[in-house]
């Protein structure tokens, strides 16, 4: 009775029991006459009821499920959980009352409902809160206090993915120990785990884990006031799994490492390593191999100063059944009936094909093929062989094993706490990993001196052996069975070889994974960073002020919702990292602007150092055609052609009906590939009442540009003084069919019109500035050279074009209009059909693409400059 009169207590004192709300909303207890903080304490919670409107009882209790039912009522736990009663048994633990559902929330976290128009509380009642949606931002678990920290010391945070025990969460955790030296340490866990108890003792204060923490949005509404009153030092982010946090660390300005292991091979979606690298700091690969594997994935790596830190070696947290788990470890991996001349070769990991642990069995076949002196045994320790339920990998080694009859030389021993007893009662490591950055099972195996065998372009470990002078005894070429087979073998049967192999892997091992020098070389770049963070958060704000990011341009169709200092932001960092980069408005080009002036190298925002500057005119600033200067009225007399390459004949409507109701004088040339096409468009042309000059069959070569420079090219130089050049776009090359429909929309719109009439504005402008020789859209994505510099500094020779600038603007797609005298030099170069490469084409790297981006340096060549056109509210 004295229990529940103090919680009565509790409750009362903290004011937040709404005594009125709880009989309105539970008419029972009035019915009864029972005061409705005892009924709450008595049966309420139980029966799941609420306290107030903000406090939902059940879901407090399931992100809780430390309360005991009938030990601690829900509202007293929160109370003492908060501080708001301090227990003295125990860390203060802080939450914040749950608050009810939130629909702009659950829209932005769950994009696929947005894009349904289902209503969002109508989902989350009858199939979101099934699925394990989130109604509402999770309440972040805080443990610890903040009165431990050290004045003396920086607060710096560090991010795991989750807690458990793999590689990244315990690298982690050695993380944590190590800069907890002379640090106040934060710990983010993003998911659940094993060790959270361990980042507990070892951090100042563990944040999480986060419910659904690796969504970003989720993660962005949870923490942003926690980050952002902590007043980090800096944070280091480690593993490409934990990018979510990437974004807010950058939004709140606090530098930031993020350490990346994985291959960008098998890292899903494709552009995590591009976010990765947009939102960071800095990162740190570990090993060149895995630094090079995203250059692929991530073009921007090109031009980013690469860091390459091998990671320490880890030292594994203690379980409690360790010393029980001792004579288990030697029946398993030695047991006693194995002759003691047996050579015990080791495996490691979760059984998983990136593992290749059917590699390992298949090499166990081979060295019992080749017969060695002394007896062996292949033991694979690791979770996951299940072959009972797991018919996707586990059911297949299986039967590998029957079938190829090593069922007595090789056994999965699961997953075992005492690796180091593993290690000690091993002789030879085979890592058979298809890929395995730097797995701390090799690095913990060449501490306790065991040769490893592994393949060539796998792992960084392969990379370390061979430039230490071990690759011709220890790295076999890339999955080539026959040589790690030959090289344990050989190992088998030399003991004095194996020891001293052995010995020069532990000095090698203790060189490169040395966690005291990682952990000072990530402290130093941390502090490096903190500089140009400071710049950057200037730059945002000069843009922020400015207000000169105009949205409808900017904007890509897909960005989620964002305030103007997110995108100021976002803006800043993609054109500090090259990742995603955009032009802020129309007929500024950042790119030009920032070579000018050198400012990647002073690590100072192009748009921000141009604002400052007061604007100054430039190469880097275009003259832009909008419909506000389209006139009404008839054109001048000026001969126009609009040549339309019809590959994708089912577009060309969506073409011509963009030029009914435009007091416009044009030729229609149409070019197909096919008779079927041909009949199509005469009737289509006949529809739409137009003058077709010329309808024409042409070899499907050369794409778009070939009927332009080979086809046509001697009716256009006898008969017309404009030509607009349009090809029904499809881009049928990326995924996303919308991707082409948005992207051809966008080029017609700005060359043909729609909601205006561009086409007639463009020749009215171009017939009265003799000036203007190319005109087309300005693209606020920035595309330059890619895979085509070679091939056009080819071309740009017989055109006697002399300077190619890295950074230029020119039709994407390339569809624009153009005086054919700006355009006399290509049709001078007389192309013919075989001129143009056969089809199917690469993505980049042809003549054609050398040309679309040669274009504007033609028209210059020939004394015109360059217009761009720009469409209100219509962006790409």
């Amino acid at each position: 009775m004295e229990k529940f009169e103090r919680e009565i207590k509790i409750i009362e004192e903290s004011g937040l029991f709404d005594r009125e709300w709880y009989l309105d909303e539970y008419p029972d207890v009035k019915e009864i006459g029972m005061d409705p903080v005892e009924h709450y304490l008595w049966v309420g919670a139980k029966l799941g009821r609420d306290p107030y409107p903000d406090f939902i009882t059940s879901s407090y209790l399931s992100r809780n499920p430390d309360i005991e039912p009938g030990n601690l009522n829900p509202l007293v736990h929160y109370l003492y959980t908060t501080g708001k009663v301090i227990s003295e048994s125990e860390p203060r633990r802080m939450r914040t009352p749950e608050p009810a559902f939130d629909t702009e929330f659950y829209l932005a976290a769950y994009p696929d409902i947005a894009e349904a128009g289902i209503d969002p509380w109508e989902h989350y009642l009858r199939v979101g809160r099934g699925e394990g949606r989130l109604g509402h931002a999770p309440i972040p678990s805080i443990y610890g206090d903040i009165a431990s920290f050290d004045r003396n010391h920086p607060t710096i945070l560090i991010v795991s993915h989750d807690a458990s025990r793999t590689g990244a969460p315990i690298l982690t955790l050695n993380l944590v120990q190590h800069f907890k030296k002379q640090h106040n340490v934060i710990v983010l866990l993003l998911g659940r785990g094993e060790l959270v108890r361990d980042f507990q003792s070892s951090a100042d204060i563990v944040i999480g884990p986060i419910e659904q923490g690796l969504i970003p949005h989720i993660f962005m509404a949870t923490l942003y006031k926690p980050l952002k009153d902590a007043k980090l030092a800096y944070a280091i982010v480690n593993s490409i799994e934990s990018r979510a946090v990437l974004p807010l660390l950058a939004e709140l300005f606090i530098p930031t490492i993020c350490l990346i292991h994985e291959f960008a091979s098998y890292t899903r979606p494709r552009h995590a390593m591009s976010d990765a690298v947009l939102w960071a700091s800095q990162v740190v690969f570990s090993a060149n191999i895995v630094a090079e594997n995203a250059r692929g994935e991530c073009p921007a790596l090109d031009d980013y100063p690469m860091e390459i830190l091998p990671q320490g070696r880890t030292e594994r947290p203690t379980p409690e059944d360790r010393e029980a788990e001792k004579a288990k470890v030697g029946d398993l991996v030695r047991p006693a009936s194995l002759a003691p001349e047996t050579v015990v070769i080791l495996g490691v990991g979760s059984v998983h094909i990136r593992k290749g642990v059917d590699l390992f069995l298949a090499c166990a076949a081979r060295v019992r093929e080749l017969s060695p002196r002394y007896p062996f045994r292949f033991v694979w320790a690791g979770h996951g062989f299940d072959p009972d339920h797991d018919t996707a990998y586990s059911v297949y080694l299986q039967d590998q094993l029957i079938r190829s009859g090593v069922e007595k030389q090789v056994t999965f021993v699961g997953e075992l706490a005492n690796m180091e007893l593993v290690y000690t009662l091993s002789d030879i490591l085979f890592l058979s990993s298809r890929l395995d950055p730097l797995p701390n099972g090799a690095i913990d195996a060449m501490h306790f001196e065991l040769p490893v065998i592994c393949f060539d372009r796998t792992t960084g470990i392969a990379e370390a052996l061979m430039n230490s002078g071990l690759g011709e005894n220890c790295v076999a070429p890339y999955l080539d069975i026959e040589g790690a087979a030959q090289r344990i073998v050989r190992l088998i049967d030399d003991r004095d070889t194996r020891l001293r192999i052995g010995r020069k892997t532990k000095v090698l091992g203790t060189e490169i994974f040395d966690m005291a020098t990682y952990v000072v070389s990530l402290e130093e770049l941390a502090e490096s960073t903190r500089v140009a963070q400071e710049q950057e958060r200037r730059d945002c704000r000069i843009i922020k002020e400015a207000k000169a990011i105009r949205m409808d341009f900017f904007s890509h169709p897909d960005y989620p919702r964002m305030s103007y200092a997110q995108i100021a932001r976002g803006f800043v960092r993609s054109w500090a990292t090259g990742v995603y980069p955009r032009k802020p408005f129309p007929g500024f080009h950042p790119g030009v602007y920032e070579d000018a002036f050198g400012l990647r190298e002073k690590h100072r925002d192009p748009l921000a150092h141009f604002i400052e500057a007061g604007c100054p005119a430039g190469p880097w600033i275009s003259e832009v055609i909008t419909p506000s200067q389209v006139e009404v009225g008839k054109s001048p007399s000026i001969k126009a052609a609009l040549h339309i390459h019809a590959y994708y004949p089912d577009l060309v409507p969506e073409i011509l009906k963009r030029l009914k109701g435009q007091d416009l004088d044009v030729d229609l040339l149409i070019s197909v590939s096919s008779s079927v096409a041909a009949e199509r468009m005469d009737t289509l042309v006949r529809q739409f009442n137009l003058p077709l000059i010329s309808l024409d069959m042409v070899p499907n070569r050369g794409r778009d540009i070939g009927p332009l420079l080979t086809q046509y090219r001697e009716l256009l130089q006898e008969k017309y003084d404009l030509i607009c050049h349009v090809h029904t776009k499809k881009t049928v090359d990326v995924k996303d069919p919308e991707t082409g429909r948005i992207w051809f929309r966008f080029l017609v719109e700005n060359l043909i019109g729609g909601r205006y009439p561009m086409a007639s504005g463009i020749v009215r402008k171009m017939s009265e500035d003799v000036g203007l020789g190319l005109v087309f859209p300005d693209d606020p994505n920035i595309i330059g050279w890619s895979e085509n510099k070679p091939e056009a500094e080819k071309l740009a020779e017989r055109l006697d074009i002399v300077d190619l600038p890295d950074t230029f603007s020119f039709p994407v797609g390339t569809m624009f209009w153009a005086r054919v005298r700006a355009l006399l030099p290509l049709f001078e170069l007389a192309l013919s059909w075989e001129d143009y490469p056969d089809e199917p084409l690469p993505y980049d790297g042809t003549v054609l693409h050398a040309i679309e981006r040669l274009l504007p340096f033609v028209a210059h060549k020939q004394g015109f400059r360059l217009g761009l056109t720009n469409v209100p509210n219509l962006t790409r």
